[in-house]
Order: structure tokens, then sequence, then C-alpha cells
């Protein structure tokens, strides 16, 4: 026995020893720039604005992860050579909105500022069917937003989905005047006031859903956002959020290229998830057909629907209202009025202080306790806004 404990003594040595001696490996990472064309969104028929967005890819490692491409000339191209021309926006992002014949096929025309053309495959319209609903349930986590949609003739089979989030925000604080460093002094704030904001934040998941293996084109109770209590997201429903949700039909070929980018970039981290495939779309440079562009083009009219949450008895934290933080702002309350240019910032002045019926100084406050757009939101209500 005392020699078998010997013999398990010098085996755990050696493989401690093995472990301790390991070498740091790092994989060589390629530092070749690509460049490649990234072609994101969907030709809209209906209502809804056609939305291309392109841009470039970048090696890793480089400050700008997104790279949008300006001074392109976008259209969708029918089958009669009929043209439609997208308007540029900002960031990469081209708009239109089309009226178009749902027995033609349509394709996207791209020129970019430096000569190449690109065109996509020529694609059906496919028209995707209503929501049948968006709503919401508590439960002891938080709060979850379920999504409930079929096609009562069995075409669609192939779904995916965005949202567009909004809430409203209140700050703990509000301040009543702003320093003009043009004037180097106080003047009332103009209307609308910073207490209030409403942000936006559009989807960065790809949802998809399929009905192929079922008899019925139903699915039900589709999970889309999840807002956990008492979380960093939680402020979301501190006071009424509202999420919009668009949904397409796609077809086969469509599915499985959007598949493939969602196992790409949301399932990889260990060798048991899916490895790398390439991901073929249907776009070509017509100058250089050997050229790796990046995106799928669809076409069709989407169906969308937007609902409002108000959730009773919600714990959520708004800024600077814990004691600690408000300690530490009540301290530097007051800012005397001569010291007001040189050392404003980053404070908002919030009430005028007077002594005799003079100002002496300002209430004041950091702007991250009274600044709702210290927190990416604007003070101006969104027009679909109750």
């Amino acid at each position: 026995m005392q020699q078998y404990r010997i013999k398990i003594g010098w085996v755990i040595i050696c493989l401690l020893a093995g472990i301790s001696c390991k070498d740091l490996y790092n994989p060589p990472i390629t530092s070749k720039d690509y460049n490649y064309l990234v072609v994101e969104g969907f030709i809209d028929n209906g209502t809804a604005p056609t939305h291309i967005r392109l841009t470039r890819t970048r090696r890793l490692g480089l400050e700008a992860r997104i790279v949008p491409e300006f001074k392109a000339k976008v259209a969708v191209v029918g089958e009669g050579n009929e043209s439609y021309a997208l308007t540029e926006g900002s960031e990469g992002d081209y708009f239109a909105t089309l009226t178009l014949d749902n027995a033609k096929k349509y394709s996207l025309q791209i020129k970019t500022a430096d000569g190449n053309e690109y065109r996509s495959a020529a694609v059906s319209l496919k028209k995707a069917p209503p929501i049948d609903s968006v709503y919401w349930q508590k439960n002891q986590e938080g709060v979850q937003i379920y999504l409930t949609t079929h096609d009562p003739q069995n075409n669609t089979k192939y779904y995916r989905w965005e949202y567009e989030e909004t809430w409203e925000y209140h700050m703990y604080d509000t301040s009543f005047f702003e320093f003009k460093p043009n004037l180097l002094k106080v003047v009332p704030r103009d209307t609308p006031l910073v207490n209030v904001c409403w942000r936006t934040l559009l989807s960065n998941q790809i949802l998809l859903g399929s009905t192929e293996k079922f008899t019925t084109d139903l699915i039900h109770a589709f999970p889309l956002v999840k807002i956990v209590e008492d979380s960093d997201d939680a402020w979301k429903l501190g006071a009424l959020y509202s999420i919009l949700v668009k949904q397409y039909a796609f077809n086969k070929e469509a599915f499985a290229y959007w598949l493939n980018m969602k196992k790409n970039t949301e399932q990889l981290g260990t060798i048991f998830d899916p490895q790398p495939t390439e991901i073929k779309g249907n776009i070509t440079c017509i100058n250089n057909p050997t050229e790796t562009v990046i995106g799928y083009i669809s076409a069709g009219t989407s169906s969308s629907q937007r609902i409002f949450v108000k959730v009773p008895r919600w714990n959520y934290r708004i800024p600077c209202s814990d004691s600690t933080e408000r300690r530490l702002k009540q301290l530097e309350m007051f800012l005397p009025k001569d010291t007001i240019g040189p050392f404003i910032e980053p404070y908002v002045p919030m009430r005028e202080v007077k002594r005799g019926g003079e100002v002496i100084g300002y209430q004041s406050a950091d702007y991250i306790c009274a600044d709702c757009r210290a927190y990416k939101g604007e003070p101006r209500k969104p027009s679909y806004w109750p």
C-alpha cells in the first residue's frame, strides 16, 4: 500500500510539472486587410422604406471596425431594366420608398465611388404574413417579450425578425439653466428640458424561425427580448418602453445564408460549437467576379407590430438616485457666480441662488445626474409616443 501511494505521488508530481512547463502559444493572425464590401438590407415593397447599408470589413485590431461606404450609386432594377434610385443618408445608409410589381423579379445594383459595380441575383417578391401578436410576460427574472405568427396559406416557412427598442427615462434632477460658452454666462435653458429623454436601439441579433418540418406554418411564443429586473438594462422599463418588430419572409436559400451567418457570429466559443463556414451570398462584383462580397439581398413586403410596455412595481436604478452618489453630488451643489466660466464643466446649473435679490451662484449637479443626453438619448418625444 505504501509503495502504491508513493507511485501515485510521483504521477501527480509529474503531471504538475508537465502543466507548469507549458508555454503560452499565440497563433499567428493574418495582418492583411481584405476590405470586403458588406451589403445589408432588404428590398421592401410597400410603405416601409427600403434601407440598404454599405460598409467595408476591417482587419482585427484596427480602431474603426465599421467603415461606411460613401458616395455609392445604389438602385433597385427590375426585369424590364426599370430602375429605382436610392438616396444616400449618413454612415453608408441608402433609402427609398418603393412600389414594385409583385409579378416581377428585382435585383440590387451598386456602383461604388472607386468605379466597381456590384449586382445581386434577381429575386422574387415574397410577402410576409401579418404578425399575430407581440406580447410580454413578467417572471421571476424580469420581463420576456414574445412573438406569435402564422401563415394560413402555409407558404412562408422561413422567417426573420428585427426589432427596434425605444424607452423613456427620467433624470433624478431637473436643470432649468445652461451655460453658453460663446456668451460666457448662464442663461435659462431652452425647451425641451433635459430631464426626460427617449433612446432608441436597433436589434443586434439574427432572429430566425422555420416551420419547414411542421404540418402548420405557425411559430408560437418565439422569445425576442429579455430584460432582467434590477440589471443594467432594467432602466429601459423604468417609465415607458416600446418595441417595434419587423417580420420578413425568406426563401430557403436566403434562410440558409442567414443561418450560417448566425452560426458564425453568435454560436462560436468552444470546439463543440459549429465551426466557421464560408458565407456565400447572392451579390457579385461585375468587374471582378472572384472578389468576395458579403451579403444576401431578398425582396418582398415586410409586416410589423409595435407594443408599449409598462411594468408595475419594477425594480430599476435611476442614475444618481442612491444615497452615496447623492451625498457626493450635494457636496458640490453650489457654484459661485464668478466661477461659472472657468469651472462649470462637468457641472450643470440647476437653479439660481440669490442673496438680497441678487444672483450669487447656482445650485449645480454633475451632468450625469441632470442631463439625460449623457445616456445617448434625445429630449424630444417621438411622434408615435403616447
